[in-house]
Protein backbone atom coordinates (compact mmCIF):
# COMPACT_ATOMS: atom_id res chain seq x y z
CA UNK A 1 0.00 0.00 0.00
CA UNK A 2 1.11 3.44 -0.41
CA UNK A 3 1.08 6.14 1.91
CA UNK A 4 -1.19 8.96 1.60
CA UNK A 5 0.65 12.55 0.81
CA UNK A 6 -1.46 15.40 1.32
CA UNK A 7 -0.45 18.33 -1.41
CA UNK A 8 -1.34 21.54 0.08
CA UNK A 9 -1.97 24.20 -3.07
CA UNK A 10 -1.35 27.07 -1.75
CA UNK A 11 -4.05 29.61 -2.75
CA UNK A 12 -4.65 32.27 0.12
CA UNK A 13 -2.38 35.02 -0.57
CA UNK A 14 -2.80 36.07 -3.96
CA UNK A 15 -5.85 33.98 -4.74
CA UNK A 16 -8.39 36.67 -3.36
CA UNK A 17 -8.20 40.04 -3.71
CA UNK A 18 -9.97 42.41 -1.07
CA UNK A 19 -11.35 45.64 -2.32
CA UNK A 20 -10.05 49.00 -0.31
CA UNK A 21 -11.80 52.33 -0.47
CA UNK A 22 -10.01 55.71 -0.98
CA UNK A 23 -11.43 58.56 0.62
CA UNK A 24 -10.72 61.92 -0.95
CA UNK A 25 -11.97 65.32 -0.01
CA UNK A 26 -14.08 67.16 -2.68
CA UNK A 27 -14.63 70.81 -1.58
CA UNK A 28 -17.76 72.99 -2.81
CA UNK A 29 -18.08 76.19 -4.36
CA UNK A 30 -19.15 77.60 -1.43
CA UNK A 31 -15.62 78.31 -0.18
CA UNK A 32 -15.15 80.92 -2.80
CA UNK A 33 -18.54 82.42 -3.38
CA UNK A 34 -17.46 85.54 -2.64
CA UNK A 35 -14.92 85.84 -5.04
CA UNK A 36 -15.33 87.39 -8.55
CA UNK A 37 -18.23 86.37 -9.90
CA UNK A 38 -16.15 84.93 -13.03
CA UNK A 39 -13.75 82.80 -10.43
CA UNK A 40 -17.05 81.23 -8.94
CA UNK A 41 -18.55 80.69 -12.62
CA UNK A 42 -15.69 78.75 -13.59
CA UNK A 43 -16.05 76.84 -10.39
CA UNK A 44 -19.68 76.16 -10.24
CA UNK A 45 -19.07 75.33 -14.12
CA UNK A 46 -16.28 72.89 -13.46
CA UNK A 47 -17.85 71.01 -10.29
CA UNK A 48 -20.84 70.38 -12.44
CA UNK A 49 -18.78 68.54 -14.86
CA UNK A 50 -16.94 66.58 -12.29
CA UNK A 51 -20.13 65.54 -10.60
CA UNK A 52 -21.01 64.57 -14.25
CA UNK A 53 -18.16 62.87 -14.98
CA UNK A 54 -16.19 64.99 -17.38
CA UNK A 55 -13.19 65.45 -15.28
CA UNK A 56 -11.41 67.16 -18.94
CA UNK A 57 -13.71 69.61 -18.47
CA UNK A 58 -13.81 70.27 -15.25
CA UNK A 59 -10.00 70.69 -15.07
CA UNK A 60 -10.33 73.13 -18.46
CA UNK A 61 -12.75 75.32 -16.30
CA UNK A 62 -10.66 75.19 -12.60
CA UNK A 63 -7.52 75.88 -15.27
CA UNK A 64 -9.81 78.88 -16.13
CA UNK A 65 -10.61 80.11 -12.84
CA UNK A 66 -7.02 79.78 -11.66
CA UNK A 67 -5.80 81.88 -14.48
CA UNK A 68 -7.60 84.56 -12.54
CA UNK A 69 -6.31 84.12 -9.49
CA UNK A 70 -2.99 81.94 -9.33
CA UNK A 71 -2.47 82.39 -5.09
CA UNK A 72 -5.90 80.26 -4.21
CA UNK A 73 -4.94 76.73 -2.99
CA UNK A 74 -8.14 75.83 -2.90
CA UNK A 75 -8.22 76.28 -6.73
CA UNK A 76 -5.33 74.19 -7.00
CA UNK A 77 -6.51 71.12 -4.70
CA UNK A 78 -10.33 71.47 -6.42
CA UNK A 79 -8.03 70.88 -10.02
CA UNK A 80 -5.76 68.48 -8.59
CA UNK A 81 -8.53 65.65 -7.74
CA UNK A 82 -9.98 66.24 -11.16
CA UNK A 83 -6.49 65.22 -12.18
CA UNK A 84 -6.47 62.22 -10.17
CA UNK A 85 -10.08 61.81 -11.58
CA UNK A 86 -8.22 61.39 -14.80
CA UNK A 87 -5.70 58.94 -13.65
CA UNK A 88 -3.25 62.05 -14.64
CA UNK A 89 -1.40 61.25 -10.78
CA UNK A 90 1.87 63.63 -11.36
CA UNK A 91 -0.22 66.39 -12.68
CA UNK A 92 -2.50 66.06 -9.76
CA UNK A 93 0.35 66.14 -7.00
CA UNK A 94 1.98 69.51 -9.00
CA UNK A 95 -1.33 71.37 -8.13
CA UNK A 96 -1.38 69.66 -4.64
CA UNK A 97 2.22 71.19 -4.26
CA UNK A 98 1.26 74.05 -5.01
CA UNK A 99 -1.90 73.84 -2.66
CA UNK A 100 0.53 73.25 -0.01
CA UNK A 101 2.85 76.13 -1.20
CA UNK A 102 0.08 78.39 -1.10
CA UNK A 103 -1.07 77.32 2.78
CA UNK A 104 0.99 75.15 4.79
CA UNK A 105 -1.49 74.06 6.93
CA UNK A 106 -3.95 73.10 4.37
CA UNK A 107 -4.73 69.53 5.54
CA UNK A 108 -6.68 68.65 3.18
CA UNK A 109 -4.17 69.07 0.19
CA UNK A 110 -1.91 66.90 1.90
CA UNK A 111 -4.30 64.11 2.37
CA UNK A 112 -5.45 64.23 -1.30
CA UNK A 113 -1.73 64.02 -2.92
CA UNK A 114 -1.05 61.41 -0.19
CA UNK A 115 -4.06 59.79 -2.49
CA UNK A 116 -2.26 60.61 -5.82
CA UNK A 117 0.98 58.83 -4.37
CA UNK A 118 -0.79 55.87 -3.60
CA UNK A 119 -1.97 55.51 -6.76
CA UNK A 120 1.40 55.42 -7.96
CA UNK A 121 2.30 53.41 -5.76
CA UNK A 122 4.94 55.64 -3.62
CA UNK A 123 3.27 54.41 -0.39
CA UNK A 124 6.14 55.79 1.95
CA UNK A 125 5.73 59.10 0.67
CA UNK A 126 1.68 58.51 1.16
CA UNK A 127 2.10 57.86 4.54
CA UNK A 128 4.69 60.93 5.09
CA UNK A 129 1.39 63.33 3.58
CA UNK A 130 -1.48 60.95 5.69
CA UNK A 131 1.07 62.08 8.90
CA UNK A 132 0.92 65.47 7.81
CA UNK A 133 -2.66 65.87 7.62
CA UNK A 134 -3.71 64.58 10.97
CA UNK A 135 -1.31 66.35 12.87
CA UNK A 136 -2.30 69.75 11.33
CA UNK A 137 -6.17 68.31 11.61
CA UNK A 138 -5.95 65.08 14.57
CA UNK A 139 -10.00 64.56 14.11
CA UNK A 140 -9.55 64.45 10.03
CA UNK A 141 -11.08 60.98 10.15
CA UNK A 142 -10.95 60.08 5.96
CA UNK A 143 -6.67 61.10 6.51
CA UNK A 144 -6.89 57.95 9.37
CA UNK A 145 -8.61 55.59 6.69
CA UNK A 146 -6.05 56.26 4.52
CA UNK A 147 -2.98 55.93 6.33
CA UNK A 148 -4.97 52.99 7.18
CA UNK A 149 -4.61 51.57 3.75
CA UNK A 150 -1.12 52.18 3.95
CA UNK A 151 -0.04 50.26 6.61
CA UNK A 152 -2.08 47.59 5.01
CA UNK A 153 0.33 47.47 2.11
CA UNK A 154 2.87 47.56 4.56
CA UNK A 155 1.77 44.68 6.14
CA UNK A 156 1.41 46.42 9.09
CA UNK A 157 -1.98 44.99 10.03
CA UNK A 158 -2.26 46.25 13.91
CA UNK A 159 -1.29 49.92 12.67
CA UNK A 160 -3.63 49.61 10.02
CA UNK A 161 -6.31 48.25 12.26
CA UNK A 162 -5.94 51.01 14.75
CA UNK A 163 -6.46 53.61 11.91
CA UNK A 164 -9.38 52.39 11.18
CA UNK A 165 -10.78 52.20 14.69
CA UNK A 166 -10.24 56.11 15.07
CA UNK A 167 -11.96 56.59 11.43
CA UNK A 168 -14.87 55.26 12.77
CA UNK A 169 -14.60 56.70 16.41
CA UNK A 170 -14.54 60.00 15.06
CA UNK A 171 -16.79 59.57 12.28
CA UNK A 172 -18.98 56.73 13.60
CA UNK A 173 -21.19 56.36 9.95
CA UNK A 174 -18.19 55.93 8.31
CA UNK A 175 -18.89 52.87 5.50
CA UNK A 176 -15.54 52.75 3.81
CA UNK A 177 -13.45 52.48 7.19
CA UNK A 178 -15.76 50.08 8.42
CA UNK A 179 -15.10 48.30 5.24
CA UNK A 180 -11.42 48.84 5.20
CA UNK A 181 -11.51 47.21 8.74
CA UNK A 182 -12.75 44.39 7.60
CA UNK A 183 -10.22 43.92 4.89
CA UNK A 184 -7.33 44.46 7.90
CA UNK A 185 -9.46 41.94 10.11
CA UNK A 186 -9.35 39.17 7.19
CA UNK A 187 -5.59 39.44 7.15
CA UNK A 188 -4.91 38.80 10.97
CA UNK A 189 -8.16 35.40 10.48
CA UNK A 190 -10.34 37.70 12.50
CA UNK A 191 -12.96 36.53 10.08
CA UNK A 192 -16.12 36.51 12.19
CA UNK A 193 -15.28 40.04 13.20
CA UNK A 194 -14.96 41.13 9.44
CA UNK A 195 -18.12 39.82 8.36
CA UNK A 196 -19.75 41.73 11.53
CA UNK A 197 -17.36 45.46 9.92
CA UNK A 198 -19.18 44.08 6.39
CA UNK A 199 -22.75 44.04 8.22
CA UNK A 200 -22.02 47.79 9.44
CA UNK A 201 -20.35 49.07 6.28
CA UNK A 202 -23.92 47.28 4.02
CA UNK A 203 -25.98 48.31 6.76
CA UNK A 204 -24.77 52.42 6.01
CA UNK A 205 -24.09 52.09 2.40
CA UNK A 206 -26.66 49.42 0.85
CA UNK A 207 -25.45 49.21 -2.64
CA UNK A 208 -21.88 49.07 -1.29
CA UNK A 209 -20.53 46.06 -3.56
CA UNK A 210 -16.94 46.26 -2.11
CA UNK A 211 -18.38 45.28 1.43
CA UNK A 212 -19.97 42.29 -0.02
CA UNK A 213 -17.36 40.71 -1.66
CA UNK A 214 -15.33 41.19 1.62
CA UNK A 215 -18.07 39.80 3.95
CA UNK A 216 -17.76 37.07 0.87
CA UNK A 217 -14.07 36.49 1.60
CA UNK A 218 -14.93 36.35 5.39
CA UNK A 219 -17.53 33.61 4.59
CA UNK A 220 -15.31 31.54 2.22
CA UNK A 221 -12.42 31.75 4.89
CA UNK A 222 -14.99 30.23 7.21
CA UNK A 223 -15.89 27.43 4.59
CA UNK A 224 -19.10 29.05 4.35
CA UNK A 225 -19.17 28.41 0.69
CA UNK A 226 -22.89 29.29 0.04
CA UNK A 227 -23.19 32.62 2.05
CA UNK A 228 -19.73 33.31 0.34
CA UNK A 229 -21.20 33.00 -2.85
CA UNK A 230 -24.56 34.86 -2.24
CA UNK A 231 -22.33 37.91 -1.39
CA UNK A 232 -20.57 37.99 -4.30
CA UNK A 233 -23.56 37.30 -6.32
CA UNK A 234 -24.68 40.41 -4.58
CA UNK A 235 -21.59 42.67 -5.34
CA UNK A 236 -21.98 41.55 -9.37
CA UNK A 237 -25.69 42.70 -9.65
CA UNK A 238 -24.20 46.19 -7.92
CA UNK A 239 -21.28 46.59 -10.10
CA UNK A 240 -21.94 44.05 -13.03
CA UNK A 241 -17.51 44.55 -14.55
CA UNK A 242 -16.70 44.02 -10.70
CA UNK A 243 -13.78 41.51 -11.95
CA UNK A 244 -12.63 41.05 -8.55
CA UNK A 245 -16.05 39.50 -7.38
CA UNK A 246 -15.78 37.15 -10.38
CA UNK A 247 -12.15 35.97 -9.50
CA UNK A 248 -13.18 35.67 -6.11
CA UNK A 249 -16.94 33.77 -6.37
CA UNK A 250 -14.69 31.49 -8.95
CA UNK A 251 -12.28 30.70 -6.16
CA UNK A 252 -15.20 29.74 -3.58
CA UNK A 253 -16.89 27.38 -6.15
CA UNK A 254 -13.30 25.82 -6.73
CA UNK A 255 -13.01 25.04 -3.51
CA UNK A 256 -16.93 23.64 -3.32
CA UNK A 257 -15.66 21.29 -6.22
CA UNK A 258 -17.86 22.95 -8.92
CA UNK A 259 -14.66 23.46 -11.23
CA UNK A 260 -17.01 24.13 -13.98
CA UNK A 261 -18.77 27.06 -12.28
CA UNK A 262 -15.42 28.75 -11.07
CA UNK A 263 -13.66 27.97 -14.91
CA UNK A 264 -16.45 29.98 -15.61
CA UNK A 265 -16.58 32.68 -13.54
CA UNK A 266 -12.50 33.39 -13.69
CA UNK A 267 -13.15 33.45 -17.64
CA UNK A 268 -15.48 36.71 -17.00
CA UNK A 269 -12.71 38.19 -14.43
CA UNK A 270 -9.85 38.10 -17.30
CA UNK A 271 -12.33 39.15 -20.11
CA UNK A 272 -13.32 42.06 -17.82
CA UNK A 273 -9.36 42.29 -16.53
CA UNK A 274 -7.32 41.05 -19.32
CA UNK A 275 -4.07 41.66 -17.16
CA UNK A 276 -5.15 39.83 -14.14
CA UNK A 277 -2.91 37.82 -12.98
CA UNK A 278 -4.45 36.54 -10.17
CA UNK A 279 -6.96 34.69 -12.18
CA UNK A 280 -5.20 33.42 -14.66
CA UNK A 281 -3.43 31.64 -11.29
CA UNK A 282 -7.37 30.76 -9.67
CA UNK A 283 -8.53 29.44 -13.82
CA UNK A 284 -5.37 27.38 -13.35
CA UNK A 285 -6.05 25.93 -10.18
CA UNK A 286 -9.55 25.13 -11.80
CA UNK A 287 -8.08 23.41 -14.89
CA UNK A 288 -5.88 21.01 -13.19
CA UNK A 289 -8.83 20.17 -11.21
CA UNK A 290 -9.92 19.39 -14.30
CA UNK A 291 -7.30 17.13 -15.51
CA UNK A 292 -6.56 19.77 -18.19
CA UNK A 293 -2.79 19.94 -17.43
CA UNK A 294 -1.63 22.16 -20.85
CA UNK A 295 -4.80 24.32 -20.03
CA UNK A 296 -3.70 24.98 -16.28
CA UNK A 297 0.30 25.26 -17.44
CA UNK A 298 -0.84 28.07 -19.93
CA UNK A 299 -2.43 30.05 -17.16
CA UNK A 300 0.15 29.63 -14.90
CA UNK A 301 2.90 31.27 -17.36
CA UNK A 302 0.62 33.58 -18.32
CA UNK A 303 -0.13 34.85 -14.26
CA UNK A 304 3.96 34.91 -14.48
CA UNK A 305 4.73 36.51 -17.90
CA UNK A 306 2.49 39.59 -15.74
CA UNK A 307 3.90 39.07 -12.63
CA UNK A 308 7.24 37.68 -12.91
CA UNK A 309 7.41 37.17 -9.29
CA UNK A 310 4.29 35.60 -8.53
CA UNK A 311 5.43 32.96 -6.05
CA UNK A 312 2.27 31.69 -6.05
CA UNK A 313 2.07 30.65 -9.67
CA UNK A 314 5.59 28.99 -9.61
CA UNK A 315 4.17 27.03 -6.94
CA UNK A 316 1.20 25.75 -8.47
CA UNK A 317 2.52 25.34 -11.93
CA UNK A 318 5.01 22.87 -9.96
CA UNK A 319 2.48 20.83 -8.74
CA UNK A 320 0.73 20.81 -12.14
CA UNK A 321 4.16 19.31 -13.01
CA UNK A 322 3.81 16.85 -10.22
CA UNK A 323 0.82 15.54 -11.77
CA UNK A 324 2.50 15.23 -15.36
CA UNK A 325 5.09 13.25 -13.51
CA UNK A 326 7.73 16.20 -14.50
CA UNK A 327 9.54 16.42 -11.35
CA UNK A 328 12.52 17.63 -12.31
CA UNK A 329 10.69 20.77 -13.57
CA UNK A 330 8.51 20.89 -10.60
CA UNK A 331 11.47 21.06 -8.39
CA UNK A 332 12.55 24.05 -10.67
CA UNK A 333 9.24 25.82 -9.93
CA UNK A 334 9.55 25.51 -6.43
CA UNK A 335 12.72 26.70 -6.06
CA UNK A 336 11.93 29.41 -7.89
CA UNK A 337 8.60 29.97 -5.41
CA UNK A 338 11.07 30.09 -2.51
CA UNK A 339 13.70 32.19 -4.32
CA UNK A 340 10.76 35.26 -4.61
CA UNK A 341 9.35 33.97 -1.14
CA UNK A 342 12.02 32.69 1.08
CA UNK A 343 9.22 31.91 3.94
CA UNK A 344 6.79 30.02 1.63
CA UNK A 345 5.81 26.97 3.72
CA UNK A 346 3.54 25.24 1.41
CA UNK A 347 6.48 25.74 -1.29
CA UNK A 348 9.18 24.07 0.70
CA UNK A 349 6.16 21.61 1.74
CA UNK A 350 5.60 20.67 -2.52
CA UNK A 351 9.32 20.77 -2.95
CA UNK A 352 9.75 17.95 -0.44
CA UNK A 353 6.71 16.28 -1.65
CA UNK A 354 8.35 15.66 -4.81
CA UNK A 355 11.78 14.86 -3.43
CA UNK A 356 10.05 11.94 -1.14
CA UNK A 357 8.54 11.00 -4.66
CA UNK A 358 11.95 10.72 -6.19
CA UNK A 359 13.03 8.26 -2.62
CA UNK A 360 15.39 11.61 -1.91
CA UNK A 361 13.74 10.89 1.58
CA UNK A 362 16.75 13.00 3.89
CA UNK A 363 16.51 16.48 2.05
CA UNK A 364 13.09 16.12 1.33
CA UNK A 365 12.96 15.67 5.75
CA UNK A 366 14.68 19.21 5.18
CA UNK A 367 12.36 20.78 3.31
CA UNK A 368 9.34 19.61 5.70
CA UNK A 369 11.70 20.72 8.72
CA UNK A 370 11.73 24.20 7.07
CA UNK A 371 7.84 24.02 6.51
CA UNK A 372 7.19 23.56 9.92
CA UNK A 373 9.97 25.99 10.83
CA UNK A 374 7.77 28.82 8.78
CA UNK A 375 4.36 27.48 9.91
CA UNK A 376 4.74 25.39 13.08
CA UNK A 377 0.80 24.24 13.40
CA UNK A 378 0.99 23.22 9.44
CA UNK A 379 -0.28 19.53 10.11
CA UNK A 380 0.05 18.36 6.26
CA UNK A 381 3.89 19.21 6.93
CA UNK A 382 4.08 16.91 9.80
CA UNK A 383 2.31 14.04 8.28
CA UNK A 384 4.23 14.47 5.23
CA UNK A 385 7.36 14.49 6.87
CA UNK A 386 6.40 11.08 8.98
CA UNK A 387 5.94 9.71 5.38
CA UNK A 388 9.29 10.44 4.33
CA UNK A 389 10.76 9.18 7.64
CA UNK A 390 8.23 6.01 7.08
CA UNK A 391 9.54 5.43 3.87
CA UNK A 392 13.48 5.25 5.22
CA UNK A 393 11.75 3.00 7.40
CA UNK A 394 12.48 5.24 10.57
CA UNK A 395 8.93 3.97 11.98
CA UNK A 396 9.08 5.51 15.29
CA UNK A 397 9.45 8.47 14.15
CA UNK A 398 7.15 8.98 11.96
CA UNK A 399 4.53 7.93 14.75
CA UNK A 400 5.62 11.21 16.53
CA UNK A 401 5.36 13.19 13.46
CA UNK A 402 1.94 11.74 13.10
CA UNK A 403 0.75 12.13 16.55
CA UNK A 404 1.57 15.77 16.38
CA UNK A 405 -0.22 16.43 12.94
CA UNK A 406 -3.58 14.49 14.76
CA UNK A 407 -2.92 17.06 17.98
CA UNK A 408 -3.42 19.54 15.39
CA UNK A 409 -5.99 18.28 13.51
CA UNK A 410 -7.88 15.62 15.58
CA UNK A 411 -10.13 14.53 12.41
CA UNK A 412 -7.01 13.97 9.61
CA UNK A 413 -7.95 10.68 8.58
CA UNK A 414 -4.98 10.63 6.07
CA UNK A 415 -2.27 10.69 9.37
CA UNK A 416 -4.48 8.50 11.17
CA UNK A 417 -4.29 6.05 8.54
CA UNK A 418 -0.91 6.46 7.75
CA UNK A 419 0.17 6.27 11.97
CA UNK A 420 -1.60 2.79 11.52
CA UNK A 421 0.68 1.76 8.80
CA UNK A 422 4.01 2.57 11.19
CA UNK A 423 2.51 0.40 14.05
CA UNK A 424 1.59 -2.23 11.50
CA UNK A 425 4.77 -2.25 10.07
CA UNK A 426 6.09 -2.29 13.58
CA UNK A 427 3.88 -5.41 14.29
CA UNK A 428 1.93 -3.44 16.90
CA UNK A 429 -1.17 -4.28 15.41
CA UNK A 430 -3.20 -3.55 18.10
CA UNK A 431 -2.50 -0.04 18.12
CA UNK A 432 -2.82 -0.16 14.08
CA UNK A 433 -6.46 -1.84 14.35
CA UNK A 434 -7.56 1.33 15.98
CA UNK A 435 -6.20 3.67 13.98
CA UNK A 436 -7.69 1.75 10.74
CA UNK A 437 -11.03 1.51 12.47
CA UNK A 438 -10.45 5.47 13.04
CA UNK A 439 -9.79 6.09 9.00
CA UNK A 440 -12.39 3.41 8.83
CA UNK A 441 -15.47 5.57 10.67
CA UNK A 442 -14.20 9.24 9.67
CA UNK A 443 -14.52 8.25 6.19
CA UNK A 444 -16.55 4.99 5.77
CA UNK A 445 -15.44 4.59 1.62
CA UNK A 446 -11.64 4.30 2.30
CA UNK A 447 -11.43 1.11 1.57
CA UNK A 448 -7.55 1.09 1.85
CA UNK A 449 -8.27 1.19 5.57
CA UNK A 450 -10.88 -2.09 5.51
CA UNK A 451 -8.04 -3.61 3.59
CA UNK A 452 -5.43 -3.22 5.99
CA UNK A 453 -7.86 -3.93 9.18
CA UNK A 454 -8.12 -7.27 6.75
CA UNK A 455 -4.05 -7.41 7.42
CA UNK A 456 -3.95 -7.04 10.44
CA UNK A 457 -7.03 -8.99 11.65
CA UNK A 458 -4.76 -11.90 10.14
CA UNK A 459 -1.83 -11.08 11.75
CA UNK A 460 -3.43 -11.52 15.01
CA UNK A 461 -5.21 -15.10 13.97
CA UNK A 462 -8.91 -13.69 14.04
CA UNK A 463 -9.45 -14.92 9.93
CA UNK A 464 -13.51 -14.26 10.30
CA UNK A 465 -13.11 -10.69 10.88
CA UNK A 466 -9.69 -10.77 8.48
CA UNK A 467 -12.59 -11.59 5.97
CA UNK A 468 -15.10 -9.30 7.03
CA UNK A 469 -12.84 -6.17 5.94
CA UNK A 470 -11.22 -7.74 2.61
CA UNK A 471 -14.64 -8.14 1.23
CA UNK A 472 -15.41 -4.29 2.51
CA UNK A 473 -12.57 -3.22 0.87
CA UNK A 474 -13.78 -5.72 -2.19
CA UNK A 475 -17.39 -3.80 -1.72
CA UNK A 476 -15.40 -0.68 -2.35
CA UNK A 477 -13.29 -1.32 -5.09
CA UNK A 478 -14.00 -4.54 -6.62
CA UNK A 479 -10.31 -4.46 -8.37
CA UNK A 480 -8.42 -4.25 -5.39
CA UNK A 481 -5.87 -7.45 -5.79
CA UNK A 482 -4.44 -6.84 -2.50
CA UNK A 483 -7.46 -7.23 -0.90
CA UNK A 484 -7.99 -10.39 -2.80
CA UNK A 485 -4.38 -11.52 -1.90
CA UNK A 486 -5.02 -11.33 1.58
CA UNK A 487 -8.47 -13.13 1.05
CA UNK A 488 -5.90 -16.19 -0.22
CA UNK A 489 -3.83 -16.29 2.11
CA UNK A 490 -6.86 -16.62 5.30
CA UNK A 491 -8.17 -19.17 3.26
CA UNK A 492 -5.17 -21.15 3.03
CA UNK A 493 -4.67 -20.84 6.71
CA UNK A 494 -8.27 -22.48 7.44
CA UNK A 495 -7.50 -25.03 4.81
CA UNK A 496 -9.76 -23.71 2.32
CA UNK A 497 -8.02 -25.04 -1.10
CA UNK A 498 -10.40 -23.89 -3.20
CA UNK A 499 -11.22 -20.39 -2.01
CA UNK A 500 -7.48 -19.83 -1.52
CA UNK A 501 -7.13 -20.48 -5.24
CA UNK A 502 -9.86 -18.49 -6.52
CA UNK A 503 -8.73 -15.46 -5.01
CA UNK A 504 -5.20 -15.80 -6.01
CA UNK A 505 -5.98 -16.29 -9.39
CA UNK A 506 -8.45 -13.57 -9.04
CA UNK A 507 -5.27 -11.47 -7.68
CA UNK A 508 -3.14 -12.43 -10.25
CA UNK A 509 -5.92 -11.80 -13.15
CA UNK A 510 -6.13 -8.15 -11.59
CA UNK A 511 -1.60 -7.81 -11.15
CA UNK A 512 0.22 -10.06 -13.47
CA UNK A 513 3.23 -9.31 -10.99
CA UNK A 514 1.64 -12.09 -8.31
CA UNK A 515 2.14 -14.53 -11.41
CA UNK A 516 5.80 -14.80 -9.87
CA UNK A 517 3.95 -16.04 -6.73
CA UNK A 518 1.97 -18.60 -8.88
CA UNK A 519 5.09 -20.15 -10.13
CA UNK A 520 6.62 -20.58 -6.34
CA UNK A 521 3.48 -22.72 -5.60
CA UNK A 522 3.67 -24.49 -8.56
CA UNK A 523 6.86 -25.44 -8.30
CA UNK A 524 6.82 -26.51 -4.45
CA UNK A 525 3.91 -28.49 -6.04
CA UNK A 526 6.29 -30.27 -8.18
CA UNK A 527 8.39 -31.19 -5.60
CA UNK A 528 5.66 -33.28 -3.82
CA UNK A 529 3.62 -31.21 -1.72
CA UNK A 530 0.23 -31.41 -1.56
CA UNK A 531 -1.95 -28.79 0.16
CA UNK A 532 -1.72 -30.63 3.38
CA UNK A 533 1.21 -30.73 3.99
CA UNK A 534 2.86 -27.40 2.48
CA UNK A 535 5.40 -25.62 4.61
CA UNK A 536 3.25 -23.01 5.68
CA UNK A 537 5.68 -20.47 7.07
CA UNK A 538 6.90 -20.25 3.42
CA UNK A 539 3.89 -19.75 1.12
CA UNK A 540 2.85 -17.00 4.08
CA UNK A 541 6.39 -15.40 3.65
CA UNK A 542 5.76 -15.69 -0.20
CA UNK A 543 2.51 -13.86 0.30
CA UNK A 544 3.68 -10.88 2.65
CA UNK A 545 6.62 -10.01 -0.20
CA UNK A 546 3.99 -10.00 -2.40
CA UNK A 547 1.91 -7.55 -0.19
Amino acid sequence: MNDKNKITRKHNTKMKKAVIAIAVLFLSAGACLLRAQSISDYLESGNKKNTAGDYKGAVADYTKAIELKSDDPELYNTRGLAKDKLKHYHGAIADFNKAVQLNPDYAEAYNNRGVAKDNLQDYHGALSDYNKAIKLKPDYAEAFNNRGIVKTYFQDFEGAFNDYTKAIELKPDYPEAYNNRAVTEVNMQDFRTAISDCNKAIQLKPDYAEAFNNRGLGQDHLQNYNDAVSDYDKAIELKPDYAEAYNNRGVTKNNQENFQGSLIDLNKAIELNPAYADAYNNRGLAKDNLLDYQGALADYDKAIELVSNFAEAYNNRGLTKCDMQDYTGAMQDFDKAIEFKPYYAEAFNNRGLTKNIMRDYENAIKDFNKAIVQKPDYSDAYMNRGNARAAAKDFVKAITDYNTAIELRPAFTGAIYNRGIAYYSLGKYREAILDFSKAAELNPEYGDAFNYLGDCYFETHDFDKSVENYNKCLSLKSSNWDAMLGLSLVYFEKKDADNYRLYFNKAIGLEPKLKKGLDGITALEKEGFTYSNYDKEVLKQLFKTLK
